[in-house]
């Protein structure tokens, strides 16, 4: 089927030239991660992907299992909390440990 529909979205400048560098580095184009898209609502019935879930609300989920573990008594004591605290979001992250 020849493409020949046009799609036309307004959205923030910020947001499109931030989504379309990573669209590049996936080697997608605009028009085909569109594409994409479509295929997936298509083929789900509906969007492909939960709509208020975000990498915030996912990291915000891991802190809170963080969180109640430490309250839980699982944790670990360090001998500094700035090193404590420059090690969250590394591959390094200081981890409570598993019981």
């Amino acid at each position: 089927m020849a493409k020949t529909a046009v799609v036309r979205a307004r959205m923030e400048p910020e947001l499109k030239q931030h989504a379309e560098a990573i669209l590049e580095r996936v080697g997608l184009k605009p028009s085909e991660a569109i594409n994409l898209f479509y295929q997936q609502v298509e083929q789900a019935g509906g969007l492909p992907f939960a709509a208020g879930e975000s990498r915030a609300i996912r990291e915000l989920d891991e802190d809170m299992v963080r969180l109640k573990a430490c309250r839980a008594g699982e944790y670990i004591e360090h001998d500094a909390v700035d090193a404590w605290l420059r090690s969250i979001g590394t591959d390094d992250e200081l981890q409570c440990p598993a019981e």
